[in-house]
């Protein structure tokens, strides 16, 4: 086995770690304190504040701002974020790391939600709860019934109506099919998505992302059967292409890097990471969302997996990292909590090993 030195640029990675975390904070606070109004967040990272949303499809969002109707293309949408009394406790519930508490705490305000919420919310409590299930299912691989049937019957509902999350549910759809080992399901999913705004849009793009973790999972994906070669050069197209938003880009080097690991390339792997997302100055450039949060877990696992003692402490400062700056993403939270369990009982810190199966 081999191991990477631990460079200069890691070591200031480190030093900007509290730096880092205070930027979180003060992010997902401001997102928190939305209250004031509703927010547009455009592929382009850029943000429309405190506007009034009338209506969100994925074809157009109307809003306005004060007393003026505007409106913009969906395909110039990541996302939004609507202020919602019934919403809240259901958002705030699902942004914690322990999936069953969570499923207990939302069953009351998912009914209320129902009983008197609007339709706009009622149908972002379904895709939520779809949603969710997902996230669960990469913990407990028993959820993913459960995922496929709430993101299902979300967009039985509401795929009609243009909702704008019909295409992230269409795509959770995708990503649940394959945790349930039905990858030409998992295909159509995202072939599908080409619907959402024609070429070179943010759902294209991510139907090709799609594709390539389609190939990725596939049965013998590591293992030499052409696959992960496949994938990888799935990936690759995305990153290279510059008309792609930024976010899928990041979601496509978390992928290539994974195809890397999966072909024990660990050191491509590493590299490929942290020109994406670690190098020095790159916190201000680089959100941190779940894919930075992925990036770091594939960070460790490409410590991890080579098994010396050095590099198992180097995967075990990544797996943290995660655990500090990226408790709002329960998936990959939970992701490196296990990497950090099978880490510490390869070093032989039983202990240590406990209090994260306690988490």
């Amino acid at each position: 086995m081999f191991w990477i030195e631990r460079t200069e640029p890691y070591r200031i990675f480190r030093r900007v770690g509290v730096i880092a975390g205070a930027v979180l904070l003060s992010w997902l606070t401001w997102l928190s304190g939305a209250a004031r109004g509703d927010s547009i967040v455009l592929v382009t990272g850029s943000i429309l504040k405190d506007v009034q949303i009338d209506k969100a499809g994925w074809d157009t969002v109307s809003y306005k701002i004060g007393n003026n109707p505007q409106a913009i293309e969906g395909k110039k949408v990541a996302g939004i974020e609507r202020s919602s009394t019934w919403l809240s406790p259901i958002r705030a519930a699902l942004s914690g790391g322990d999936f069953a508490a969570a499923a207990k705490a939302i069953e009351k305000p998912m009914k209320d939600v129902q009983q008197f919420g609007k339709d706009w919310e009622k149908s972002e409590a379904a895709y939520l709860l779809g949603k969710f299930y997902f996230n669960w299912a990469n913990e407990e691989p028993s959820k993913v019934g459960e995922a496929v049937k709430h993101l299902k019957a979300y967009l039985e509902t509401n795929k009609g109506t243009r909702d704008i999350n019909v295409p992230p549910a269409t795509y959770a759809l995708g990503k649940a099919q394959l945790l349930a080992g039905n990858p030409a399901d998992a295909e159509a999913q995202f072939k599908s998505l080409n619907e959402y705004g024609g070429e070179k849009t943010l759902w294209s793009y991510r139907a090709k992302v799609g594709l390539a973790w389609a190939k990725l999972k596939s049965k013998g994906g590591g293992n030499g059967n052409g696959e992960a070669l496949e994938a990888r050069k799935l990936f690759l197209e995305v990153l290279e292409d510059k008309s792609a938003p930024a976010e899928v880009q990041q979601e496509a080097a978390v992928g290539r890097a994974e195809t890397f690991n999966a072909k024990e390339q660990y050191d491509e792997a590493v590299r490929l990471l942290a020109q994406r997302f670690f190098r020095p100055g790159a916190a201000q450039e680089v959100p941190y969302n779940e894919h930075y949060a992925e990036a770091c877990n594939v960070m460790g696992d490409a410590y991890r997996l080579r098994k010396t003692k050095e590099n198992l402490e180097e995967a075990e400062l990544w797996y943290l990292r995660t655990t500090c700056f990226c408790k709002n993403f329960p998936g990959a939270y939970r992701r490196a909590v296990r990497g950090l369990i099978e880490v510490y009982d390869k070093l032989g810190k039983k202990e240590r090993a406990k209090e994260w199966q306690a988490k």
